[in-house]
């Protein structure tokens, strides 16, 4: 039982290592209409073909590396996404995760320290 409770706090705790994908290429530049979105919040014609073009590159075997650097050529540093955006995109989708990790720690520390008590601790001693 001890080992699964720390087993799992240590899967919350640890942040997980992202790689990049196909998706998340999306997430790493801004649409290039010059909307200001990232392109994968943003639903316009030129976004929705860009996300096209970056599907079909990945599918065809080009690293999710390659083609970022690749809009990066085309439309310059400024189509990449600062770290504060994409960190706080991740921070809200993470946010429940870890307030259920805490929850089920909680959970498990309560049951672990209720069926250690025993009834001789609990009373008052008379002297």
């Amino acid at each position: 039982m001890k080992i699964a409770v720390i087993i799992l706090t240590a899967l919350l705790i640890s942040p997980v290592s992202a790689q990049i994908s196909g998706k998340s290429v999306e997430e790493l530049i801004y649409c290039p209409c010059g909307c200001g979105e990232i392109l994968a919040n943003c639903h316009c014609e030129t976004a929705t073909e860009v996300k096209k073009d970056i599907q079909g590159k990945i599918l065809a075997g080009s690293k999710p590396e390659d083609v970022l650097s690749e809009y990066v050529k085309i439309y310059g540093a400024n189509i990449l996404v600062r770290n504060e955006e994409v960190a706080r995109s991740k921070s809200d989708e993470t946010l429940y995760l870890y307030l259920a990790g805490i929850g089920v720690t909680a959970a498990i520390a309560y049951a672990i320290g209720k069926s250690s008590r025993k009834s001789e601790d609990w009373k008052v001693k008379k002297r």
